[in-house]
């Protein structure tokens, strides 16, 4: 996702009105769908029970929120192409953060994903 959106940055400097960043914004939706999009749901769902789960699902849709409203104002001051370059920024901290930080718990019951867990929470 965050070379998508450096690819969309740099192509947005350069020409604003190409025909190849709809094929990018295309590439992001696909990965978005592919990562970050469907995988935090069962993680969160693994990890959190009944009122976890609900709090999560508020500070995502919180979040969206934040962003979608917030996006006009970081393009009137950064411009729009550097506004990319913040969120491909961020996507890659969080990939960094996901990779280090966030164990596996693909084929682990219950009992040992809250073992894994139970020091972190």
């Amino acid at each position: 996702m965050g070379v998508i959106l450096t690819v969309f940055a740099v192509v947005g400097l350069i020409d604003n009105k190409s025909a190849f960043l709809s094929f990018l914004i295309y590439g992001y939706v696909v990965s978005f769908g592919l990562s970050l999009g469907p995988v935090v749901w069962p993680y969160i769902a693994e990890l959190l029970f009944d009122k976890g789960v609900n709090i999560s699902v508020l500070g995502n849709w919180a979040t969206a929120f934040c962003v979608a409203q917030g996006f006009p104002y970081l393009t009137k001051i950064v411009g729009t192409s550097s506004s990319f370059f913040v969120f491909a920024g961020l996507s890659f901290l969080s990939a960094f953060y996901i990779g280090f930080n966030i164990p596996e718990t693909k084929g682990k019951s219950d009992a040992e994903i809250k073992e894994l867990f139970s020091s972190a929470i």
